[in-house]
């Protein structure tokens, strides 16, 4: 396959000229030609190995097994096998697919196509998940991979690490030279501006006295080392597509070097009441084309409804719930007077926090001592009471919130199994945890409690019936990816285990709703915080 080349284009950035090296594709390369910097015979040249690279990308499937031939468990499914295929001739490749559609095998086999299997292979991974990645070394290329802990065994060549152990030992692992790099839950470098990105107060005040620079700083050093470099996840753009800049950062860091010279090229920007600068969307539909070639040409971005057609996801339900008498009144008190109890909230996010406590358990508040736990904490247990036959999992952002509702539950049900997954739950644990879940074998009472941050990523309960949100985060990849914790893995899981649901429970004309249209909408922080004051100022008008 012929690879699609790269040109030199310059950059405007607030009035500096800055160059870029961008891929030629077709919509640069038709603006190349407009302007004269090209000739019609190269552009066509220059269109056509772009246009072959992706029709060869649709169509490949040389490694497809024949019908009659006996199919393994192991075998890759047909979208799997298409990215192997085509991504075998570029240097590195981002597999950007749908949750649960499998690529941590579709990796592993395309390293082992390129003959990289025996060179040093170095995974960066949530760090529940790194025994995963071992035990998928092991079952797909018979290779035994070593966590790693801070040094180096010459009897390995394939490590797997944590993101904090990656910036812990980022010297030991840059003088190691890692020749593949593979980065997984790539989104971690979400809101990073890449290598160039400066170092906040407290960052710097952190480097001064211990040497360590962030954890996306010292993720993309580890990939500009190596030369081959894997980034993988199912929701690469978080907020917005900008934030797709670090890890294409990652892919060809020669190229994308500045985040702002990206960000001036691709999209409008204004400096905001603060003074800082913020990305309004694209300049136009062209600019946003060509970001997408860019994206077609170096990445996978498969879909679960086409290659999973067996699955059926989980039915999304949203219940709308009405505040106890206790709860409004801590409501009217915080949003008319900035307080709770007799300490004063002025602080927007402090108020927000505050805000969110009350509404998915008041007994969170340190400040006064509440007597119920509210609403949500009721409709769990009427659930639970109503559907006895459900194994069930809920989920908070609150670690405390899931401590106060699990005792709830063991005081109403003292015959149910539970487990937890929160922050501080041991990667191994969580590991049990979950083969237990999603054994094929009739189980009952099962009650799993977690907090959204930890359970999000790297754990299936594919064995569940049920989840129940009692609130929602703030970023749309993170509600995206724990709405597929429930999801089957195989066609026969999904026969098995059956149809599952998932529900969030909201209390409308709150800060709940302020969330979830932020995540409809896909809102930056700062949208957010002012949605905040409009809806406070409103409930002030109106109770005036």
């Amino acid at each position: 396959m012929k690879k699609v080349g790269f040109v030199e284009i310059y950059t405007k950035v607030e009035g500096k000229q800055r160059v870029m090296k961008l891929l030629e594709t077709p919509t640069l390369l038709l603006r190349l030609l407009k302007l004269g910097d090209i000739d019609q015979e190269e552009y066509d040249e220059k269109v056509t190995i772009y246009n072959e690279a992706i029709e060869r990308k649709n169509t490949l499937l040389k490694g497809q097994l024949e019908e009659d031939e006996e199919k393994t468990e192991l075998r890759l499914r047909d979208y799997q096998q298409k990215i192997v295929d085509y991504a075998e001739d570029l240097k590195s490749f981002a597999i950007f697919d749908e949750p649960r559609l499998g690529k941590t095998p579709t990796v592993i086999k395309l390293i082992e196509r390129k003959n990289l299997i025996g060179e040093k292979v170095f995974v960066m991974s949530p760090g529940k998940v790194t025994g995963n990645w071992i035990k998928r070394f092991n079952e797909w290329a018979n290779v035994t991979a070593k966590k790693f802990e801070g040094e180096f065994d010459p009897d390995y060549n394939v490590y797997v690490s944590t993101y904090a152990r990656v910036r812990l030992s980022l010297d030991a692992i840059l003088k190691w030279k890692p020749k593949v790099a593979i980065l997984d839950e790539a989104h971690v470098l979400r809101n990073s501006k890449g290598n160039r990105q400066k170092l906040s107060k407290k960052q710097k005040e952190i480097n001064d006295e211990t040497g360590l620079i962030p954890i996306n700083k010292s993720i993309l050093k580890v990939g500009k080392v190596a030369q081959h470099r894997y980034p993988l996840s199912g929701t690469p753009s978080v907020n917005a597509p900008e934030d797709t800049f670090a890890i294409l950062q990652f892919v060809m860091p020669s190229s994308f070097d500045s985040y702002w010279a990206f960000a001036y090229y691709f999209f409008d920007v204004d400096r905001n009441f603060m003074g800082g600068r913020e990305i309004k969307g694209y300049k136009s539909e062209e600019k946003q084309k060509e970001l997408q070639e860019i994206l077609d040409y170096c990445s996978s971005n498969n879909k679960q409804k086409e290659s999973m057609k067996w699955l059926i996801p989980p039915k999304k339900t949203y219940v709308e719930l009405e505040l106890n008498n206790e709860q409004k009144t801590l409501e009217n008190d915080l949003t008319e007077n900035g307080r709770i109890g007799d300490s004063f909230i002025l602080n927007t996010l402090e108020q927000m926090t505050h805000y969110s406590s009350i509404v998915i358990n008041p007994k969170i508040l340190k400040q006064i001592k509440a007597k119920t736990h509210g609403c949500k904490t009721e409709f769990v247990l009427d659930y639970l009471m109503d559907n006895p036959e459900k194994n069930v999992a809920i989920f908070s952002s609150r670690e405390e919130a899931i401590s106060l509702i699990k005792k709830e539950i063991q005081k109403e049900f003292p015959n149910k199994v539970f487990y937890e997954i929160t922050g501080k739950t041991k990667d191994e644990e969580s590991i049990k945890i979950q083969d237990i879940i999603n054994k094929k074998s009739k189980k009952s009472d099962i009650i799993l409690l977690g907090t959204i941050g930890t359970c999000k990523e790297g754990i299936s309960i594919e064995g569940l019936n049920t989840a129940i949100a009692l609130d929602q985060v703030w970023v749309p990849s993170d509600m995206e990816q724990l709405g597929h914790r429930l999801d089957a893995t195989t066609p026969e899981a999904q026969e098995y285990f059956g149809e599952k649901e998932f529900i969030i429970l909201q209390v409308p004309e709150t800060i709940d709703t302020i969330i979830n249209n932020a995540l409809i909408l896909k809102k930056s922080t700062t949208e957010i915080i002012n949605d905040y004051k409009k809806f406070i100022e409103g409930r002030k008008r109106n109770n005036g």
